[in-house]
């Protein structure tokens, strides 16, 4: 054979070898593969696994305390999911799961089937952007495409209003922003979100599973510790209460500058409202692809916040009947009372500048010695929900979604906030730094996610 010939023999053998070798296109992907976007990969999350029921700010996390825990089980429970993945800025995978009412349930008394995992959601591997959002009204995420028109839905959803009530009135459009959908009966359907930025959806495992602490999968997703991922699901809102307001007023005061102390006076709360209360807030805080809106105040009192408007640095807001409970008491507790002095509270991040608060207002009626006509004088005693105060139990300050809080207010005197008195100071307070410097009140509060029923207007 001549030399010609046999060097492209030899080349042919090389090039059948090397193509022997190589892996078939036909082939199962391996590990490494599976991160291209033709590959397909499903993603089911549980929301009942150990982690959840027993975490320390999960809506699932019920201790019960005094309150039968059927009552927790149903303020907390999942009646509606919508989960969306996305990729950058396109949407890779979704699916909702709207609500449906238990069979046989009584037409009067309607009440949904509970949820505890979305399982098979279809999307591609890789690392994903993942929002859950429970509660919300049903088909409200239709038609999203990508991630602007996600944001446009969420904003939607945080000025939503409290649909229904147990005595069937209709949507009320200035409702207390916190969601829900009819038939509500015992439920308020409270709005819950979660959400995971970043996640590895590519491990190499067709099925991935997220929340699930006690399945032994290769699919199942874990943080740095080798542990499950958890899924904390929290509520958009927090619950504020005053619980108790007392007074402890010395024999006389003094209503009238330069006028004498009087012995004959009475008192009464005539109003209770929200000042400086969030009228919207992000679903995701921590996510910086959501804005935290800034400003965006409500108040419950038009005289109120006019006054005090005059004697703190706040914020311009918008009056908002639901921020407001009239009553008619010389004192007021929950446990005697059937009044409910409650609100929901979106999460406040102006806080230290503009704090959310609480403002009491007390008509006293006095006679001055040798005089038979009755005056009346009207005093705001303002009371910043969960101010900083080093001596405290609670983690953070001020309002903070999913978080509930109890004060009790002792008032022991007249203080600074008298209508139709002179202010004594000369300066504008910050409302941050409010100090009971006068100790005119005081105040015992309570922080936590359970103290009381998160929905219904009993919390005894």
């Amino acid at each position: 054979m001549n030399q010609p010939g046999k060097y492209i023999i030899y080349l042919f053998l090389g090039l059948f070898t090397a193509a022997a070798l190589m892996p078939s296109c036909t082939d199962g992907n391996g590990p490494d593969d599976l991160d291209r976007p033709a590959d397909k990969v499903s993603l089911s999350i549980s929301f009942q696994s150990e982690q959840q029921l027993k975490a320390e700010n999960g809506v699932r996390a019920n201790e019960g305390g005094e309150i039968d825990p059927d009552v927790y089980d149903r303020e907390s429970a999942v009646y509606s999911l919508a989960v969306l993945v996305f990729d950058g800025d396109k949407l890779d995978g979704s699916k909702f799961i709207g609500r449906e009412i238990k069979v046989g349930t009584d037409p009067a008394d309607k009440d949904y089937e509970t949820l505890e995992e979305i399982t098979d959601i279809s999307l591609t591997a890789g690392i994903r952007d993942v929002y859950i959002i429970a509660n919300a009204p049903d088909g409200h995420f239709n038609g999203v495409g990508n991630f602007d028109s996600f944001k446009v839905k969420m904003e939607d959803l945080s000025n939503q209003g409290m649909y229904g009530s147990s005595d069937g009135e209709p949507t009320d459009p200035n409702g207390t922003p916190i969601g829900g959908e009819e038939p509500d009966g015992r439920f308020a359907n409270l709005v819950m979100s979660q959400s995971f930025t970043g996640l590895r959806l590519n491990s190499g495992a067709p099925k991935h599973y997220l929340g699930y602490s006690g399945l032994t999968d290769p699919g199942v997703l874990l943080d740095e510790q080798g542990n499950a991922i958890k899924v904390e699901l929290v509520r958009l809102v927090a619950r504020v209460a005053i619980q108790k307001i007392a007074f402890d007023l010395p024999s006389t005061l003094t209503f009238e500058q330069g006028g004498n102390p009087i012995e004959e006076f009475n008192h009464y709360v005539d109003t209770v409202f929200l000042l400086n209360a969030k009228t919207s807030s992000s679903y995701f805080p921590e996510d910086n692809r959501f804005t935290n809106p800034l400003g965006s105040f409500g108040y419950g009192n038009i005289p109120g916040y006019t006054y005090l408007k005059d004697k703190f640095s706040i914020p311009d807001g918008t009056y908002a009947d639901y921020l407001s409970i009239p009553i008619n008491f010389p004192d007021y507790d929950i446990t005697v009372h059937h009044a409910p002095l409650w609100f929901y509270a979106f999460e406040n991040k102006d806080s230290e500048s503009s704090p959310t608060a609480f403002v009491i207002g007390v008509k006293y009626q006095y006679i001055n010695p040798g005089e038979s006509a009755v005056k009346t004088k009207k005093v705001y005693y303002p009371v910043v929900i969960n101010r900083e105060n080093p001596d405290k139990e609670a983690d953070h300050d001020f309002i903070k979604r999913n978080n509930q809080y109890g004060i009790e207010v002792t008032i022991k005197g007249l203080g600074s906030y008298m209508t139709d008195y002179p202010f004594r100071s000369a300066t504008l307070r910050s409302m941050s730094v409010l100090v009971d410097t006068e100790r005119i009140m005081e105040i015992d509060e309570t922080v936590g996610t359970d103290l009381f029923p998160w929905t219904g207007n009993v919390y005894k």
